[in-house]
């Protein structure tokens, strides 16, 4: 949908959702940060969409404001942050750097170990299975669970 069918009153200017969005920082474990869509980067790229910005360096800028200092100050020393305007490098860097290499062994064991719970219904039992088995590898995800 354009903007010229957009009702008028129905149009967003870009600065009023600013004051909704929280650094992450403030409720994001900096052990646990993971910006690729499952915490605050989710909330920031439906801003995004929200104020149609598609703009790399003003999507980065806010990417590094909202971080908070301290993810910011680590990220001014990564390696490999792109340019300027290059938003997807930005969260690709801070991703390879909280993001920890996985052990594929590790986790199709912790997959094939996994048993139903006491309570647990099978819908919810399917569920962890599916969440066990994204860690594993795409090749190997339908499979694993299936064995």
């Amino acid at each position: 949908m354009d903007d010229e069918q957009v009702p008028a009153a129905h149009q967003l200017p870009q600065h009023t959702m600013t004051g909704i969005l929280l650094p992450f920082s403030e409720h994001v474990d900096l052990t646990q940060c993971h910006l690729d869509g499952r915490y605050g980067v989710g909330c920031l790229e439906n801003y995004f969409v929200a104020t149609r910005e598609k703009d790399g360096v003003v999507k980065r800028s806010l990417l590094l404001h909202f971080v908070g200092d301290e993810i910011y100050k680590l990220f001014r020393h990564l390696p490999n942050t792109g340019a300027h305007d290059d938003y997807d490098v930005a969260v690709r860097a801070l991703n390879a750097h909280f993001d920890p290499q996985l052990n594929l062994d590790l986790e199709r064991f912790k997959l094939r170990q996994a048993r139903q719970r006491g309570g647990e219904s099978i819908v919810q039992f399917y569920a962890r299975l599916r969440e066990l088995a994204s860690t594993c590898t795409d090749d190997d995800q339908q499979k694993e669970v299936w064995e």
